[in-house]
């Protein structure tokens, strides 16, 4: 069932539960709202689908009173504010090159680990496509710590370690996404120079 679907069929219910029920429904983009009152029950309820899930990803309900009012006006002025931010800022991505973000030469850091804070860098050596940029890892040398396992550290420009490139791609988002799969999904960022925080420790 398409969310059209759902939330058409979610409204023919309430209307059929509650005669009375006060029932208001708004789109933003790829987002819909559904703002609807019991007074029956005494209940204000707001909910939000994304794209064409089935499921609402944001399910509120409050007391009809003034502070749960209150509080659902706040909760849909944050929610279509946020989501009016995110729609500008996709259309603006969709007119960003990975050059206009990032050049040639430019260092990336990725941090990762579940209980430790694994700390990679990588220097731009190309681009691929509008969207992609092409990365070498390159070494890295330890500014301050404990024996080596934990502390900060700092790239080595030009110092890359072997020659295989990697490929990111700038998501709609602005950052710049790992394709190499089992890291999908995860994003390197660009390195403001200052020694990043590791912990090699499990």
């Amino acid at each position: 069932m398409t969310t059209a679907n759902k939330v058409s069929a979610l409204i023919q219910t309430i209307k059929s539960d509650d005669s009375n029920a006060n029932i208001v429904e708004n789109k933003i983009g790829k987002y819909t709202f559904i703002l609807f009152s019991k007074p029956e029950r005494n209940v204000e309820v707001f909910m939000i689908w994304k794209g064409s899930r089935e499921k609402p990803f944001r399910n509120l309900a409050y007391r009809a009173n003034e502070t749960g009012i209150a509080q659902r006006i706040k909760d849909v002025e944050y929610h279509e504010k946020t989501v009016t931010e995110e729609i500008e800022m996709e259309e603006a991505i969709k007119n960003t090159k990975a050059s206009d973000k990032i050049k040639i030469g430019d260092i990336m850091y990725d941090s990762w680990g579940y209980s430790m804070t694994i700390v990679d860098f990588y220097q731009v050596v190309g681009f691929k496509g509008a969207k992609s940029i092409i990365v070498r890892q390159i070494a890295d040398m330890t500014v301050s710590g404990d024996a080596g396992y934990s502390g900060t550290k700092s790239a080595v420009k030009e110092g890359f370690v072997d020659e295989k490139e990697y490929v990111l791609r700038l998501n709609k988002y602005g950052y710049f996404t790992w394709t190499l799969q089992g890291r999908s999904g995860s994003s390197a960022y660009e390195w403001n120079g200052k020694p990043k925080y590791f912990n090699s420790l499990d």
